[in-house]
């Protein structure tokens, strides 16, 4: 549940911009052939947890989607090495039970 949370917090919501106008032909270079198209973006819904109502719409594009997951893992990694297997175990259950 925590790992849910700070993937959640470590990914900011994507606002929906509007995407900048094709080059006009004469401004194209070489290096710009017509056919090259801005990257799309693909929207899914995230659900928050413990919440019943609907989700949260986020719109990226496959790079987003790529460094954002490489973010969430370098933080998933950094958590368990900072914890070096020396986690406290609480007793919940209360005395004589």
């Amino acid at each position: 549940m925590i790992l849910a949370i700070l993937l959640a917090a470590s990914t900011p919501p994507s606002t929906t911009a509007p995407q900048a106008a094709a080059p006009a032909p004469a401004q194209q270079t070489a290096a710009q052939p017509a056919t090259a198209q801005p990257p799309r973006r693909t929207c899914r819904m995230v659900r928050v947890t413990g919440s019943r109502l609907g989700g949260t719409r986020v719109c990226r594009t496959e790079g987003e989607r790529d460094e954002s997951a490489e973010r969430n893992q370098d933080a998933a990694r950094e958590m368990q090495r900072d914890s070096g297997g020396n986690a406290e175990v609480i007793d919940l259950s209360g005395p004589g039970r």
